[in-house]
Protein backbone atom coordinates (compact mmCIF):
# COMPACT_ATOMS: atom_id res chain seq x y z
CA UNK A 1 0.00 0.00 0.00
CA UNK A 2 2.61 2.59 0.95
CA UNK A 3 4.74 1.77 -2.23
CA UNK A 4 1.73 2.50 -4.46
CA UNK A 5 0.59 5.63 -2.33
CA UNK A 6 4.70 6.73 -2.97
CA UNK A 7 4.44 6.41 -6.43
CA UNK A 8 1.44 8.20 -6.68
CA UNK A 9 -0.61 5.38 -7.74
CA UNK A 10 -4.03 5.46 -6.81
CA UNK A 11 -5.81 3.05 -8.66
CA UNK A 12 -2.82 0.56 -8.18
CA UNK A 13 -3.96 0.80 -4.47
CA UNK A 14 -7.24 0.28 -4.94
CA UNK A 15 -6.30 -3.23 -7.26
CA UNK A 16 -4.71 -4.13 -3.59
CA UNK A 17 -7.48 -3.89 -1.52
CA UNK A 18 -9.76 -5.89 -4.36
CA UNK A 19 -6.88 -8.13 -4.58
CA UNK A 20 -7.30 -8.55 -0.55
CA UNK A 21 -10.62 -9.26 -0.49
CA UNK A 22 -9.97 -11.85 -3.40
CA UNK A 23 -7.51 -14.09 -0.26
CA UNK A 24 -10.70 -13.23 2.01
CA UNK A 25 -8.41 -10.83 3.63
CA UNK A 26 -10.89 -7.63 4.95
CA UNK A 27 -9.27 -4.35 4.30
CA UNK A 28 -9.22 -1.83 6.84
CA UNK A 29 -10.53 1.78 7.66
CA UNK A 30 -6.89 2.82 8.13
CA UNK A 31 -5.66 1.40 4.80
CA UNK A 32 -8.59 3.65 2.97
CA UNK A 33 -7.79 6.74 5.28
CA UNK A 34 -4.11 6.23 3.78
CA UNK A 35 -5.81 6.62 -0.06
CA UNK A 36 -7.88 9.53 1.40
CA UNK A 37 -5.25 11.63 2.60
CA UNK A 38 -2.95 10.83 -0.30
CA UNK A 39 -5.87 11.97 -3.06
CA UNK A 40 -6.34 15.37 -0.62
CA UNK A 41 -2.97 15.70 -1.06
CA UNK A 42 -2.79 15.70 -4.43
CA UNK A 43 -5.49 17.97 -5.20
CA UNK A 44 -6.62 16.97 -8.16
CA UNK A 45 -7.71 13.62 -7.20
CA UNK A 46 -11.25 13.18 -5.69
CA UNK A 47 -10.52 12.07 -2.08
CA UNK A 48 -14.52 11.75 -1.39
CA UNK A 49 -14.57 8.61 -4.02
CA UNK A 50 -12.72 7.16 -1.12
CA UNK A 51 -15.52 7.51 0.87
CA UNK A 52 -17.89 6.27 -1.77
CA UNK A 53 -15.05 3.23 -2.35
CA UNK A 54 -14.48 2.45 1.12
CA UNK A 55 -18.96 2.87 2.22
CA UNK A 56 -19.31 -0.17 -1.34
CA UNK A 57 -16.88 -2.38 0.57
CA UNK A 58 -18.61 -2.18 3.65
CA UNK A 59 -16.13 -0.88 5.39
CA UNK A 60 -17.19 1.60 8.32
CA UNK A 61 -15.34 5.20 7.87
CA UNK A 62 -14.06 6.56 11.80
CA UNK A 63 -13.48 9.95 13.32
CA UNK A 64 -10.08 10.25 11.26
CA UNK A 65 -11.84 9.53 7.79
CA UNK A 66 -14.32 12.58 8.64
CA UNK A 67 -11.52 14.82 9.96
CA UNK A 68 -10.09 14.14 6.69
CA UNK A 69 -13.51 14.78 4.51
CA UNK A 70 -14.49 17.96 7.19
CA UNK A 71 -10.73 19.70 6.65
CA UNK A 72 -10.84 19.16 2.38
CA UNK A 73 -14.67 20.82 2.46
CA UNK A 74 -15.05 23.71 -0.26
CA UNK A 75 -18.37 24.39 0.80
CA UNK A 76 -20.12 25.07 4.37
CA UNK A 77 -22.87 22.86 3.53
CA UNK A 78 -20.53 20.08 3.13
CA UNK A 79 -18.74 20.65 5.88
CA UNK A 80 -22.23 20.75 7.99
CA UNK A 81 -23.04 17.37 6.06
CA UNK A 82 -19.86 15.11 7.06
CA UNK A 83 -20.22 16.66 10.76
CA UNK A 84 -24.03 15.18 10.89
CA UNK A 85 -22.91 12.18 9.19
CA UNK A 86 -20.33 11.43 12.20
CA UNK A 87 -22.42 12.48 14.56
CA UNK A 88 -25.13 10.44 13.23
CA UNK A 89 -22.94 7.18 12.65
CA UNK A 90 -21.95 7.33 16.60
CA UNK A 91 -18.39 7.76 16.23
CA UNK A 92 -16.87 9.60 19.25
CA UNK A 93 -15.78 12.91 17.68
CA UNK A 94 -12.04 13.46 18.61
CA UNK A 95 -10.45 17.09 18.90
CA UNK A 96 -9.09 16.92 15.25
CA UNK A 97 -12.75 17.00 14.21
CA UNK A 98 -12.97 20.09 16.10
CA UNK A 99 -9.78 21.76 14.74
CA UNK A 100 -10.88 20.31 11.21
CA UNK A 101 -13.88 22.29 11.51
CA UNK A 102 -12.48 25.39 12.31
CA UNK A 103 -9.86 25.44 9.96
CA UNK A 104 -12.73 24.36 6.85
CA UNK A 105 -15.41 26.78 8.16
CA UNK A 106 -12.10 29.48 8.44
CA UNK A 107 -11.03 28.24 4.77
CA UNK A 108 -14.56 29.14 3.31
CA UNK A 109 -14.79 32.51 4.74
CA UNK A 110 -17.20 31.33 8.05
CA UNK A 111 -15.33 32.91 10.70
CA UNK A 112 -18.17 33.35 12.91
CA UNK A 113 -18.84 29.99 12.52
CA UNK A 114 -15.47 28.82 13.21
CA UNK A 115 -15.69 30.89 16.74
CA UNK A 116 -19.12 28.85 17.28
CA UNK A 117 -16.79 25.33 17.22
CA UNK A 118 -15.42 26.05 20.56
CA UNK A 119 -19.03 26.07 22.08
CA UNK A 120 -19.77 23.24 20.68
CA UNK A 121 -20.62 20.61 24.06
CA UNK A 122 -19.06 17.63 22.83
CA UNK A 123 -15.58 19.21 22.90
CA UNK A 124 -13.86 16.52 25.17
CA UNK A 125 -12.89 18.73 28.02
CA UNK A 126 -9.61 18.24 28.33
CA UNK A 127 -8.78 19.39 24.54
CA UNK A 128 -10.68 22.13 25.18
CA UNK A 129 -7.39 24.61 25.63
CA UNK A 130 -5.69 22.76 22.29
CA UNK A 131 -9.01 23.52 20.45
CA UNK A 132 -9.26 27.43 21.16
CA UNK A 133 -5.24 26.80 20.27
CA UNK A 134 -6.39 26.32 16.66
CA UNK A 135 -8.83 29.25 16.52
CA UNK A 136 -6.27 31.88 18.34
CA UNK A 137 -3.86 30.48 14.91
CA UNK A 138 -6.99 31.10 12.43
CA UNK A 139 -8.52 34.43 13.52
CA UNK A 140 -5.16 36.28 13.88
CA UNK A 141 -4.23 34.64 10.22
CA UNK A 142 -7.30 36.01 9.14
CA UNK A 143 -6.64 39.68 10.65
CA UNK A 144 -8.88 39.66 14.11
CA UNK A 145 -5.65 40.00 16.16
CA UNK A 146 -7.84 41.65 19.14
CA UNK A 147 -10.07 38.51 19.14
CA UNK A 148 -7.48 35.97 18.99
CA UNK A 149 -5.48 37.45 22.12
CA UNK A 150 -8.67 37.72 23.77
CA UNK A 151 -9.28 33.71 23.89
CA UNK A 152 -5.47 33.32 24.67
CA UNK A 153 -5.60 35.41 27.78
CA UNK A 154 -8.86 33.13 27.86
CA UNK A 155 -6.58 30.33 27.91
CA UNK A 156 -3.64 31.75 29.83
CA UNK A 157 -6.02 32.37 32.54
CA UNK A 158 -7.27 28.36 32.23
CA UNK A 159 -3.54 27.33 32.81
CA UNK A 160 -2.43 26.13 29.97
CA UNK A 161 -0.34 27.19 26.75
CA UNK A 162 -0.77 27.91 23.46
CA UNK A 163 0.75 25.18 21.12
CA UNK A 164 4.22 25.83 20.24
CA UNK A 165 2.99 26.05 16.16
CA UNK A 166 -0.07 28.79 16.97
CA UNK A 167 2.01 30.64 19.02
CA UNK A 168 4.34 31.00 16.19
CA UNK A 169 0.92 32.52 14.22
CA UNK A 170 -0.08 34.84 16.92
CA UNK A 171 3.69 36.28 16.32
CA UNK A 172 3.94 36.33 12.67
CA UNK A 173 0.40 38.27 12.16
CA UNK A 174 0.84 40.62 15.28
CA UNK A 175 2.16 43.97 12.88
CA UNK A 176 0.62 47.09 15.32
CA UNK A 177 2.35 49.42 17.47
CA UNK A 178 2.20 48.43 20.82
CA UNK A 179 1.93 44.69 21.45
CA UNK A 180 5.87 44.00 22.01
CA UNK A 181 5.71 43.36 25.61
CA UNK A 182 2.64 40.28 24.52
CA UNK A 183 5.04 38.87 21.87
CA UNK A 184 8.22 38.41 24.83
CA UNK A 185 5.55 36.58 26.75
CA UNK A 186 4.63 34.48 23.73
CA UNK A 187 8.30 34.18 23.63
CA UNK A 188 8.62 32.86 27.14
CA UNK A 189 6.05 30.03 25.95
CA UNK A 190 7.83 28.25 23.83
CA UNK A 191 10.56 25.52 24.74
CA UNK A 192 11.58 24.38 21.12
CA UNK A 193 14.48 25.62 20.39
CA UNK A 194 13.45 25.60 16.30
CA UNK A 195 10.29 27.02 17.20
CA UNK A 196 11.97 29.86 19.49
CA UNK A 197 14.19 30.91 17.06
CA UNK A 198 11.52 31.48 14.07
CA UNK A 199 9.60 33.64 16.61
CA UNK A 200 12.13 35.56 18.08
CA UNK A 201 13.15 36.30 14.67
CA UNK A 202 9.83 37.48 14.30
CA UNK A 203 9.54 39.88 16.89
CA UNK A 204 12.84 41.20 15.32
CA UNK A 205 11.26 42.32 12.24
CA UNK A 206 8.22 43.54 14.07
CA UNK A 207 10.67 45.67 16.06
CA UNK A 208 12.15 47.04 12.78
CA UNK A 209 8.75 47.52 11.47
CA UNK A 210 7.59 49.37 14.09
CA UNK A 211 10.88 51.23 14.12
CA UNK A 212 11.97 49.82 17.88
CA UNK A 213 15.83 49.55 17.77
CA UNK A 214 16.53 48.78 21.09
CA UNK A 215 14.02 46.31 21.58
CA UNK A 216 15.61 44.44 18.25
CA UNK A 217 19.29 45.04 19.66
CA UNK A 218 18.22 42.83 23.09
CA UNK A 219 16.33 40.46 20.90
CA UNK A 220 19.80 39.87 18.84
CA UNK A 221 21.69 39.83 21.96
CA UNK A 222 19.41 36.95 23.23
CA UNK A 223 20.03 35.04 19.85
CA UNK A 224 23.53 35.40 20.77
CA UNK A 225 23.49 34.03 23.98
CA UNK A 226 21.57 31.40 22.91
CA UNK A 227 23.55 30.00 19.94
CA UNK A 228 27.03 30.62 21.57
CA UNK A 229 28.04 30.87 17.95
CA UNK A 230 28.52 34.38 16.16
CA UNK A 231 28.50 32.87 12.65
CA UNK A 232 25.66 30.81 13.13
CA UNK A 233 23.90 33.97 14.75
CA UNK A 234 24.48 36.08 11.49
CA UNK A 235 22.98 33.12 9.57
CA UNK A 236 19.69 32.55 11.24
CA UNK A 237 19.39 36.51 11.37
CA UNK A 238 20.42 36.67 7.34
CA UNK A 239 17.92 34.36 6.58
CA UNK A 240 15.02 35.11 9.13
CA UNK A 241 15.25 38.59 9.03
CA UNK A 242 17.31 40.75 6.55
CA UNK A 243 16.37 38.96 3.51
CA UNK A 244 12.77 39.16 4.56
CA UNK A 245 13.32 43.12 4.65
CA UNK A 246 14.41 43.27 1.37
CA UNK A 247 11.30 41.19 0.35
CA UNK A 248 8.97 43.37 2.07
CA UNK A 249 10.58 46.60 1.34
CA UNK A 250 10.45 47.44 5.02
CA UNK A 251 12.33 50.28 6.27
CA UNK A 252 16.11 49.57 5.18
CA UNK A 253 17.15 52.56 7.16
CA UNK A 254 16.10 50.95 10.69
CA UNK A 255 17.41 47.69 9.07
CA UNK A 256 20.86 49.37 7.74
CA UNK A 257 20.74 51.19 12.06
CA UNK A 258 19.96 47.57 13.45
CA UNK A 259 23.54 45.92 11.44
CA UNK A 260 25.73 48.88 12.59
CA UNK A 261 24.28 48.37 16.21
CA UNK A 262 24.92 44.69 16.68
CA UNK A 263 28.42 45.19 14.87
CA UNK A 264 29.42 47.89 17.47
CA UNK A 265 27.34 46.66 20.56
CA UNK A 266 27.47 42.62 20.19
CA UNK A 267 30.43 42.07 17.82
CA UNK A 268 28.14 40.06 15.54
CA UNK A 269 29.72 40.06 11.71
CA UNK A 270 28.21 38.20 9.03
CA UNK A 271 29.89 34.69 7.99
CA UNK A 272 31.44 33.97 4.38
CA UNK A 273 28.03 32.56 3.71
CA UNK A 274 26.03 35.71 4.71
CA UNK A 275 28.71 37.62 2.89
CA UNK A 276 28.37 36.24 -0.68
CA UNK A 277 24.77 36.62 0.10
CA UNK A 278 24.53 40.61 0.77
CA UNK A 279 27.46 40.46 -2.10
CA UNK A 280 25.25 39.16 -4.83
CA UNK A 281 21.96 41.44 -3.39
CA UNK A 282 21.34 43.61 -6.15
CA UNK A 283 18.86 46.34 -4.61
CA UNK A 284 20.50 49.41 -4.57
CA UNK A 285 18.21 50.32 -1.26
CA UNK A 286 20.41 47.85 0.90
CA UNK A 287 23.70 48.42 -1.21
CA UNK A 288 24.76 50.87 2.09
CA UNK A 289 23.65 47.59 4.21
CA UNK A 290 26.43 45.72 2.95
CA UNK A 291 28.80 48.29 2.97
CA UNK A 292 28.57 48.58 7.06
CA UNK A 293 28.20 44.90 7.41
CA UNK A 294 31.39 44.32 5.52
CA UNK A 295 33.15 46.91 7.18
CA UNK A 296 34.16 48.59 3.76
CA UNK A 297 33.78 52.18 2.29
CA UNK A 298 30.91 52.61 -0.14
Amino acid sequence: MDLFLKMKDIEGAYKMLDDLKEIHVNPTTGMYNAIMAECFLEKNIDGVRVLEHMLCSGIKPDSQTFSYLISNSETEEDIVKYYEELKQSGIRATKQIFMALINAYAACGQLEKAKQVILDPLIPVKSLNQIKSVLVSVLASHGQLSEALLIYDEIKQAGHNLEPKDVLSLIEHTRSDGELDTLLLLLKELNDTDYWNDACCRIILYCIWNKNLSSAVDLCKLLKDKFQNDELVMEVLFDKVFSLIEKSESNHLTCLKLLSEIKNKLGLFPSQKCQDSLLGARANAIRPLIHIMLNKAP
